[in-house]
């Protein structure tokens, strides 16, 4: 019995952490949290449940069909919940209403960010340019904030995006550096994360990031 309330929010949950990184929860509160998931799941499928029950005979349980339901309902749909979640709290309505679920500005910055480029501004007065790709990383809370871009950037003597320099493997900077951050993006038809599109193409800053001494 203790398994069927377990298994499901512990399912969610884990999700949940994967997919909006937080603090470690405490042993009391996580096992109140995931059986409280696993409440809501089952309500959210009572429906399921009691045709389930009202259909199945004692001699249909080892049925493969009452089997898959039964994975579905104990492993898939509560690992589903979580990203429908994150989906919903995408939205412009549910953050009007509710506030963003993602901690940081941080976070915000590079947690949909598919591909681009970013010109970093340092508290030594230095700037650095790179390619933020498919093979780049951004750490995410409560990690403390750290960027690893795929490739390094020259400026020009206007502070734009010149070309890559020659033999880059990457650049890692740390957040302790960092005063601000800007974004910039290619037309949507390019892959920003293979190859270098013609700087021209690139729209002008989206985005702005600070980080505040702490």
């Amino acid at each position: 019995m203790f398994l069927v309330f377990f298994i499901p929010g512990f399912l969610s949950v884990k999700v949940y952490d994967w997919l909006m990184p937080g603090q470690p929860r405490k042993f009391t509160d996580a096992v109140l949290e995931v059986v409280g998931f696993s409440c809501l799941n089952y309500a959210a499928l009572s429906w399921w449940l009691i045709r389930l029950m009202l259909t199945t005979q004692p001699k249909q349980l080892l049925d493969w069909t009452v089997d898959l339901q039964l994975f579905l309902i104990w492993f898939i749909v509560p690992g589903l919940w979580p990203f429908a979640y994150y989906r919903l709290s995408s939205t412009a309505l549910y953050s009007r209403y509710f506030g963003s679920p993602i901690p940081t500005a941080w976070d915000k910055a590079f947690r949909r960010r598919k591909g681009g480029w970013v010109i970093v501004h340092l508290k030594d007065d230095r700037r650095i340019g790179g390619l933020y790709g498919r093979s780049s990383y951004a750490s995410s809370y409560p990690q403390k904030e750290s960027l690893y871009l795929q490739e390094e950037w020259k400026l020009d003597e206007q502070g734009r995006l010149d070309e890559p320099v020659q033999g880059t493997d990457g650049i890692l900077v740390m957040s302790d550096q960092i005063l601000t951050g800007e974004f910039f993006t290619a037309e949507p038809h390019q892959d920003t994360a293979v190859g270098n599109p013609q700087l021209e193409q690139i729209t002008n800053t989206t985005t702005r990031m600070e980080i505040d001494d702490e």
